[in-house]
């Protein structure tokens, strides 16, 4: 039921909406990045679990983790067969980029 337009409460001011220029604006509102958030490879890494994917992949993968390094922004992806091989695919990461950097991981 829509009610009458003269039987609503007013303040007396025109008020108006600016959600449609907000919504159509390209600049950003969020200050850029002056500086990288990580110093050196290793200092943080990030990750992502994601699945259960409806259809397994043929080799029966239901999931898959990703790795980000903050700084390099390099990323690895493991796919899984169990949520709880996650786990032992960060082990494997770890161990990984550890053993090639000669660095060990900061923050996870």
């Amino acid at each position: 039921m829509v009610a009458d337009p003269k039987s609503l409460p007013t303040t007396g001011q025109m008020e108006t909406c600016n959600t449609g220029e907000l919504a159509k604006s390209t600049k950003s509102h969020l200050a850029p990045l002056t500086e990288p958030r990580s110093k050196q490879p290793l200092e943080r890494i990030h990750s992502d679990l994601s699945g259960k994917f409806s259809t397994p992949s043929l080799r029966g993968f239901s999931y898959n983790i990703t790795f980000i390094d903050d700084y390099s922004k390099y990323a690895h992806l493991y796919f899984l067969k169990k949520k709880s091989d996650a786990a032992a695919a960060t082990q494997r990461y770890i161990a990984y980029v550890e053993n090639q950097l000669y660095k060990t991981v900061k923050r996870f």
